[in-house]
């Protein structure tokens, strides 16, 4: 028997006779490799206690098992990278485009003044907006009184509860409404603008408008941008 053989085939399965083993730290190990270990598994077994073919039968199915699966798992990569290149085609065709879509933050530019666009289920007999900064401290509280169902669109003047204007940046804002009988209603927060480019961060488009940067999965409408 061929010793250096036997030293070789015990090194990758970690016994003469017992089962290959796949170890991707040491190498990629697909089918020429499986069945060269084979071949030296034949060649170097106890002709006294040869060893059962049902093992190696069982051990190449896991094999063709596992590369199926490498290969399912390269085709979603593939499909992956193909979706995202829709979106980013998608978003990039949204230049020009006024777009409306789910958010509850605002952008102060140094102007001050912003819009708070939201939407309700239904008629509110009372309504609040509170408006949060960045390190979620409220910043001021804006009373709606009563609204009507649907979207509704609300100026803030970018003052302060203590009417002193707020340093530019995000913010956001939380409606509370009610109906007459005290009960809380659905709201969406609403933002909308005509968008000027496309930005991607972590491989997600993000609409730029005027005031906001709108990632491109949270957009609900699009239509064309009015003329000026």
């Amino acid at each position: 028997m061929d010793t250096n053989s036997v030293t070789a085939t015990t090194a990758v399965t970690g016994t003469s006779s017992g089962p290959a083993v796949y170890n991707s730290q040491k190498s990629a190990f697909g089918t020429d490799s499986f069945l060269q270990l084979l071949v030296a598994q034949l060649q170097n077994q106890d002709p006294l206690d040869p060893q059962d073919s049902t093992e190696f039968i069982s051990q190449l199915a896991q094999l063709n098992t596992v590369e199926q699966l490498n290969n399912v798992n390269n085709n979603l990569g593939v499909l992956q990278l193909y979706q995202n290149s829709l979106n980013n085609a998608m978003a990039v065709s949204y230049i020009g485009k006024m777009v409306q879509a789910n958010g509850h933050a605002v952008e102060v530019g140094t102007g001050g003044a912003a819009i708070l666009e939201f939407s309700l289920s239904e008629a509110a007999a009372d309504a609040t907006i509170e408006i949060y900064d960045s390190t979620g401290r409220l910043v001021r509280s804006i009373e709606a009184g009563a609204l009507g169902q649907g979207e509704h669109a609300i100026d803030w003047d970018g003052n302060d509860s203590n009417g002193v204007a707020v340093a530019p940046g995000v913010y956001t804002f939380k409606i509370n409404a009610y109906d007459a009988g005290g009960n809380e209603l659905d709201t969406g927060a609403l933002v909308e603008g005509v968008v000027t480019g496309v930005e991607f961060k972590n491989g997600i488009p993000y609409l730029i408008t005027a005031e906001h940067m709108i990632p491109l999965a949270s957009v609900i409408k699009i239509v064309q941008a009015p003329e000026e």
